[in-house]
């Protein structure tokens, strides 16, 4: 198996020394064998096949794609369209980079964080901590987490024994069961008699009516079988909203879930969440397991937040690159990839470059519309603003270039979108990029940030196509 030492590109030459006389690991990407290499790559890097002479570089990953580069035998052996286009001057790979951010990219939370660690298993971020998540499932890198600042409003969020929880029909044994956090941490909810039987919590919310709640939990089955819903209703239990069924998922398999309710006007004060079990004709002592129970005011599920004795609130992750010799001032070019997981504004910002608060370019991605924005804002005016179909909700791979009266955007190798009258701010030193926000910090990307490159040109549409494809 190869080795690689990930030299940052602010450190000096004098300190990378000791990475690149490591006889145990080297600094490049390259192989050479008659087969492709599995594990270890990098976009771009190179294989040379030996049993086919022939040159390939890695184009695309998971799955991999070896595109040939030069065949020694031929006659022309260099294939120069498969050259990658222009360098980038900025290069920011949350996924297949190191285990850590860039130097040059300056990251701050005021709280700590949940994630999936390489591991599958939850863990706590502290303050100021980045997050590089993870499927719990696959354990592949899913990119850099951004999300706005969300409250959990249930307390004892994970201790289901508490007074706090109401219980119909069940009694409740904490630390019953491995949870995924990796600690014995779920409960085992017991039904005690044949019948309904349900657990839940009311916070206390005055005219909770025309706000938004999402109930999110982990479930895993037990002795019970069928599904349970999520409830979600005000203090009189006059407005109810309920999920459709949920299937139980089998005997030592997690699996978050989650409904989202609008209280309609005027709902009465305070809210319930509730899990209600579908299963009413059960014996006493079938048993389920709860983790993790979470209460939000907002549209969608967000990252877990634990509490005890009192709602904790998760502070927004703000994550930003200072301008500098890498900026051009007047043009440029951006291919990012990136995906919101859940929409939270109209237009969910993967990476907005800054000159001031009203002159700046920006690209945003929703989930359930599925769409790709690019925007220009000079002189507080708009000088561009349009969107195109992503095709789809997962990552997109999306480009975004301008120069005065030239801007194009292209997502996932679609033919390019123009709009060829505008005036681009000027970029300089004192100039931000800001990773999934936006200028006014309303419209995170509550979701993950995979792949950013910045050109310091307007590449043609030709290339940008061929970027995101």
């Amino acid at each position: 198996m190869q080795n690689f030492t990930y030299v940052d590109e602010d450190t000096p030459v004098k300190d990378s020394l000791y990475a690149l006389i490591d006889n145990q690991a080297t600094v490049a990407s390259d192989f050479a064998g008659a087969m492709f290499p599995t594990t270890n790559l990098i976009l771009n890097q190179t294989c040379f096949r030996t049993d086919e002479q022939k040159l390939y570089r890695l184009t695309a990953m998971a799955p991999d794609v070896w595109t040939l580069q030069a065949d020694l035998a031929a006659p022309q052996p260099i294939n120069m369209a498969n050259l990658p286009v222009k360098r980038p001057s900025l290069l920011l790979d949350f996924v297949n980079g190191p285990k850590r951010l860039p130097g040059r990219v300056k990251f701050s939370r005021a709280s700590t964080a949940c994630y999936y660690d390489a591991s599958g298993k939850l863990v706590m971020a502290e303050a100021n901590e980045p997050r590089l998540d993870h499927d719990p499932a696959t354990m592949a890198r899913l990119g850099l987490l951004i999300e706005e600042s969300r409250t959990n409003l249930l307390l004892q969020s994970s201790d289901l024994s508490q007074a706090v929880w109401n219980k119909t029909n069940c009694t409740v044994v904490p630390a019953a069961m491995l949870g995924p956090d990796g600690a014995m941490s779920g409960s085992r909810i017991d039904r005690t008699a044949a019948g309904n039987h349900n657990i839940g919590q009311t916070i206390t919310r005055t005219a909770p009516g025309g706000y938004t709640f999402t109930f999110s939990v982990w479930l895993m089955g037990g002795t019970m079988s069928g599904a349970v819903k999520l409830v979600i209703k005000d203090g009189a239990d006059g407005n109810i909203g309920s999920s459709p069924d949920i299937a139980l998922p089998a005997p030592g398999v997690w699996k978050r879930v989650f409904f989202t309710y609008k209280m309609p006007a005027g709902a009465a004060n305070n809210v319930k969440f509730i899990v209600d079990p579908v299963n009413d004709a059960g014996s006493a002592g079938d048993y389920f397991y709860l983790f993790g129970a979470q209460g939000e005011q907002g549209t969608t599920m967000s990252s877990y937040i634990p509490t005890t004795a009192a709602a904790a609130t998760r502070a927004a992750d703000d994550a930003y690159v200072e301008a500098g010799a890498w900026t051009a001032a007047s043009e440029g070019s951006v291919y990012c990839e990136g995906q919101c997981v859940a929409d939270t504004s109209t237009q969910p910002m993967l990476w907005t470059l800054r000159a001031t608060a009203s002159n700046f370019v920006q690209m945003w991605a929703t989930a359930v519309t599925q769409l790709v924005g690019f925007q220009c804002l000079y002189g507080a005016l708009f000088q561009c603003s349009f969107s195109t179909p992503s095709s789809s909700a997962s990552p997109v791979r999306a480009a975004f270039g301008w120069a005065s009266n030239s801007f194009v955007g292209v997502v996932n190798g679609q033919p390019p979108v123009n709009d060829n009258l505008g005036t681009v701010p000027s970029f300089s030193s004192t100039s931000e990029l800001w990773l999934g926000r936006d200028v006014s910090n309303s419209r995170y990307l509550n979701g993950y940030l995979r792949v950013l490159r910045y050109f310091p040109k307007r590449l043609t549409d030709a290339e940008l196509q061929a970027l995101t494809t």
